[in-house]
């Protein structure tokens, strides 16, 4: 029921490739790294408008999440990043993967908004 095309919605997401070592103005390693990501692609799916009941523990007692993906199949992970409230991909993502359950029919992803207006 829950998988109609009328109730999807259209968000973003960029899968994590690694890391990249962050060099200084004269060329030299700083010993920091810089997450590197693909190019935000667009996905349309079912996302929930708040955060669940606390009955369904479906991903456990202590975890953070704030919205909760289900699908058939997703095609990003938990080191993926989601824009998923605004859908502007040249300003920073506001939604982080925080974990991915699957089961036999669907996959059910509990993603964290984050703050990211300073960086």
């Amino acid at each position: 029921m829950f998988t109609q095309k009328r109730n999807k919605v259209k968000i973003f997401y960029a899968n994590y490739l690694g890391y990249k070592p962050v060099v200084n103005e004269q060329g030299y390693e700083t010993g920091a790294n810089e997450a590197m990501y693909t190019e935000p692609q667009e996905f349309w799916t079912h996302v929930s408008p708040n955060r669940g009941r606390r009955d369904e523990w479906q991903f456990g007692d202590n975890l953070n999440y704030d919205k909760l993906i289900f699908d058939t199949t997703v095609p990003f992970d938990e080191k993926s990043i989601l824009w998923v409230d605004q859908l502007d991909t040249t300003k920073p993502h506001d939604y982080t993967v925080s974990r991915v359950a699957k089961s036999l029919n669907h996959v059910h992803v509990a993603i964290e908004r984050i703050d990211l207006r300073d960086v």
